[in-house]
């Protein structure tokens, strides 16, 4: 796995956001998030509740930057309504993970993992 141009689509990171992250969610409370409209953008609100709800938003065909950016903002501004989350958002931007910005995929990755931990703890 090559962090660096596995996640540039952003499909693989709403993949595992959803897997991880949102469905422990779920497990853990069934209360809807707070704050559950993705910030900035006209997207559906998502619940814990919700089944792939990232994955029906994501433009798959992805072959252009736009589209791209598109997705990974999608799974960000999902981030943004989990708790514990917000720092990294503020840190990583969608343009980072597409143009493949090692340090800060890697910094989105462990992120991520930290958290799906502290969740499933």
């Amino acid at each position: 796995m090559n962090i660096a141009t596995d996640l540039r689509d952003g499909v693989r990171l709403a993949h595992f956001v959803e897997m991880f992250l949102l469905s422990a969610q779920r497990q853990t409370s069934q209360e809807t998030l707070e704050n559950s409209t993705l910030q900035g953008s006209k997207h559906q609100a998502f619940t814990p509740t919700s089944d792939r709800l990232l994955s029906k938003q994501l433009k798959v065909s992805c072959e252009g930057q736009a589209q791209k950016i598109y997705n990974v903002q999608i799974t960000l501004d999902a981030l943004q309504s989990i708790s514990g989350l917000v720092a990294t958002r503020e840190k990583v931007k969608a343009e980072d993970i597409v143009y493949g910005h090692r340090e800060k995929s890697r910094f989105l990755s462990w992120a991520l993992a930290e958290r799906s931990l502290q969740v499933y703890d």
